[in-house]
């Protein structure tokens, strides 16, 4: 264990040594992601000697070497080869986590004061005055009201949150005029003063872009843990700022660390190098958001869980990803493929079956009796979601990936082929998903249901970090491990070339979906480690 030593000093040096870097003043504006209907877009247009795309490029270096260093692996494996490639994996592991993070020198030139940020630490917490739809025409008011309006012009505009439309800035601060009401006088001052924050911090373009956005759109689980966690913090306080926009960094190389006390040294870096690399999910996306990986840290929780036979603690995990994103649910879909072919084949139910469906199922109860609890709503938030939800899914998104958007990229006059192309490839591989299940563990199982979503949805690109997660399949078929390499090598390769061009979604689509049905194919192989067949020989 002296290796994973090593590296919780080393990723504790670096977060330190970040702490006390120029940090947030070195970035360029034109690194800032515009605000789309999925919370941040495709960057502004900008030269090629922009920072995002010169640290892209030295990601791209990290992940070409790393998948070197795995091909190599696979080949020579003397005791010495094994020792030297252990300290290559363990800098490899940290310069990529390091890379995300540009290194801990260039990031966002508003710190905390993202239009990201804004959306889901304002509208989480004050959620109950503000529900889904009063995020906007508060926000304008009150700044109104302190003669700081945000959006200024002669045609100045601002979505109504509740018709979605888009409208005069000056109706939708009207709409607001009731918003004292709505407050107490100690919170209406507290959200103005945190306003101020925000708005003064913005340059003109982002203040008049942040209010054509599509509001506050998390659920209501994750509106839950980011209320409380808001309203533990004043951004009035200069320290409260950085350690919400710090916080994922934490997380995130406690979940590393996490990955190599159960499945050891080379899973982990192999996991830590797609996650730090990866293109479509880069820090100019979403870093230094505010509690934006939460899914991810409580999926791969879920399958550590399961990895070490923990079925209720992996139920509950999964349940926490599902409920604060949906997506993640996938992940739970292949557990549950893989219990039903299992209970099939035995003709009875496991015990550990019952304990997955006993977590999950106590999971969700908690979160709708914390709901009730915290809002005392019922159910009607959950409706007030789902509306919210719907009007959000209606709207077309640039950058989506996955196999619906190949279909429309190839089909783009006629719908009917389009779902023809799309059914049948979502058939096709959900025959083969079902044949591979047979061949693998049930923690594998769950882990490769992240195969699922970019081929039944088409999500944001900043979320195809799950492919991070399904390299955990790489601990028992290091060839699933090459291949997801290579396919976040043909991502950067191919975001390089297309920088800033939509183009580059339609493309990385394409490999998402390749990479998803070469990697099943491979999981449908059987397969047994060496400690398994010693296991199978040694008695116990």
């Amino acid at each position: 264990m002296r290796w994973l030593s090593v590296l919780v000093i080393l990723l504790l040096s670096l977060f330190l040594v970040a702490s006390y870097t120029t940090g947030d003043s070195l970035a360029s504006i034109q690194d800032i992601p515009s605000v789309s209907a999925a919370g941040p877009s495709l960057p502004q247009k900008t030269q090629r000697t922009a920072v995002d795309y010169e640290m892209s490029l030295v990601r791209t270096g990290l992940l070409g070497f790393g998948l070197l260093v795995f091909v190599v692996g696979a080949v020579r494996k003397t005791p010495k080869a094994s020792r030297v490639r252990g300290l290559i994996l363990l800098a490899l592991a940290l310069l990529s986590f390091a890379s995300y993070y540009q290194f801990f020198r260039f990031s966002h030139v508003r710190g905390f004061a993202t239009s990201d940020n804004y959306h889901y630490y304002m509208g989480s917490k004050y959620f109950p005055e503000l529900g889904y739809f009063g995020l906007y025409e508060c926000s304008l008011f009150v700044l109104t009201e302190r003669g700081l309006p945000p959006v200024r012009g002669a045609k100045a505009q601002a979505r109504n949150l509740r018709n979605m439309e888009i409208e005069s800035v000056d109706v939708i601060t009207q709409m607001g005029s009731d918003c004292p009401e709505r407050f107490t006088e100690e919170r209406w001052e507290a959200f103005g003063d945190e306003m101020e924050f925000f708005s003064t911090q913005w340059p003109r373009h982002l203040g008049n872009a942040t209010f054509l956005d599509h509001g506050y759109h998390p659920t209501p689980a994750w509106t839950l843990v980011g209320g409380q966690v808001g309203n533990a913090t004043e951004l009035v306080e200069p320290l409260s700022a950085y350690v919400l926009s710090r916080m994922d960094r934490v997380l995130i190389g406690a979940a590393l660390i996490a990955i190599g006390l159960v499945f050891g040294l080379e899973t982990a870096a192999l996991v830590a190098l797609l996650w730090g690399t990866g293109i479509l999910w880069r820090y100019t996306w979403v870093g230094d958001a505010f509690l934006r990986h939460l899914w991810w840290l409580t999926a791969l929780g879920g399958i550590l869980a399961l990895k070490r036979g923990l079925q209720a603690s992996g139920g509950s995990m999964l349940t926490l990803a599902t409920l604060f994103r949906i997506f993640p649910g996938a992940l739970g879909v292949g557990y549950l493929a893989h219990a039903l072919r299992t209970s099939l084949q035995k003709r009875k139910i496991p015990s550990a079956h019952y304990r997955f469906a006993m977590g999950a199922l106590g999971t969700l109860v908690t979160l709708l009796i914390l709901t009730e609890w915290e809002w005392g709503q019922g159910l009607y938030v959950y409706d007030h979601f789902v509306t919210k939800l719907k009007t959000f899914s209606s709207t077309p998104i640039s950058n989506d990936i996955g196999l619906g958007v190949v279909s429309q990229w190839i089909f783009p006059a006629s719908d009917t082929a389009s779902l023809l192309l799309r059914s049948t490839g979502s058939v096709l591989f959900i025959i083969l998903f079902w044949r591979a299940i047979q061949y693998v563990k049930d923690w594998e199982a769950a882990a490769a249901g992240a195969l699922l979503i970019p081929i039944l949805t088409s999500p944001a690109n900043y979320y195809f970090s799950f492919f991070a997660i399904a390299a955990l399949l790489s601990a028992r078929r290091p060839r699933g491990g090459l291949i997801l390499l290579a396919t976040a090598l043909l991502w950067n390769l191919n975001g390089l070339v297309l920088y800033q061009q939509h183009s580059e979604f339609y493309w990385a689509s394409v490999i998402a979906v390749a990479s998803c049905f070469a990697v099943v194919l491979e999981l449908a192989r059987p397969v047994e480690t060496k400690q398994e067949l010693q296991e199978q020989v040694e008695p116990t």
